[in-house]
């Protein structure tokens, strides 16, 4: 993409906008093509095309649906939503047999994953199958090669892959959203406050002041933090985790990577995108 195509220009700081100033984004991806895809909170999915235009793709969806993440996977377009899982072909979507709330979806081997308001569902032969915590509420399933990490309602499950046994981590709050940092698992919880990994088999809560957490965004070894004033990254500092802000000034709820910029989903500026650094 380059600035010819982009549609309302503004070149600010430490970004730029892209679009749509008056919507309230929640997700952003890229589909197989490599057109960006953003959704919103109830008002509508929109793709940008190669001639710079964009193009609102709701066939399929109900009204009013409130999409909490788009997801680029195994060559298809997923939309979880409040109404339950979609998936775009043939320029339009589709319903899945979820139908109820569903907050995340990943890949796990050749399996699709869903997280839901009734538990860890898993699409095995073409049927959407509970696996785990049927009366829980699930936010997230964070994958790594030892443990799979479930954010629900009561805190954090771990799976560990070789016992094929499930531990609970009572916390009091929900946890949304994982990432792991120099080995510590941290967590976003509905509150906008992080849980973090004390390497003695426990959490501890912590949070920062006059900043709420959306989301955390791994990316190989680094993880971002998506929040109500910007777009932050950890780093660590004599053992410490630290933050240190990467755009400010906007409230940020996701963010895609591309080889040479990071574009963001924000509340009240649209889509914008700025050069990554190291």
């Amino acid at each position: 993409m380059n600035n010819q195509r982009i549609n309302h220009p503004l070149n600010l700081k430490t970004g730029h906008e892209i679009a749509f100033n008056n919507l309230r984004f929640s997700s952003i991806s890229l589909t197989e093509e490599g057109y960006i895809a953003a959704a919103t909170l109830g008002q509508g999915i929109y793709t940008l095309r190669e001639n710079g235009q964009w193009h609102c793709i709701g066939e399929g969806l109900p009204e009013n649906t409130i999409t909490y993440r788009l997801k680029n996977l195994n060559h298809t377009l997923f939309a979880a939503t409040d109404k339950g899982l979609f998936y775009y072909c043939d320029n339009r979507w589709h319903k899945t047999e979820i139908q109820i709330p569903c907050y995340d979806v990943v890949y796990q081997d050749v399996y699709l994953t869903a997280s839901t308001e009734a538990g860890l569902l898993c699409e095995i032969s073409g049927k959407w199958m509970n696996i785990a915590y049927p009366e829980w509420i699930t936010y997230q399933l964070f994958i790594t090669p030892e443990f799979l990490f479930l954010g629900c309602q009561h805190g954090i499950a771990m799976y560990d892959c070789l016992t094929g046994l499930w531990q609970e981590f009572f916390l009091h709050t929900a946890v949304t959203g994982m990432a792991v940092y120099r080995k510590r698992l941290i967590g976003v919880t509905k509150h906008g406050k992080l849980v973090v990994g004390n390497l003695k088999g426990g959490f501890v809560e912590t949070g920062f002041e006059d900043l709420f957490i959306y989301s955390l965004i791994q990316d190989q070894g680094d993880v971002y933090i998506c929040t109500n004033r910007g777009l932050y990254r950890f780093y660590e500092f004599k053992n410490n985790l630290i933050i240190r802000s990467v755009a400010v000034g906007y409230a940020v709820t996701d963010i895609e990577m591309t080889e040479t910029h990071i574009l963001m989903a924000t509340l009240q500026y649209g889509i914008r995108k700025m050069e990554r650094t190291k």
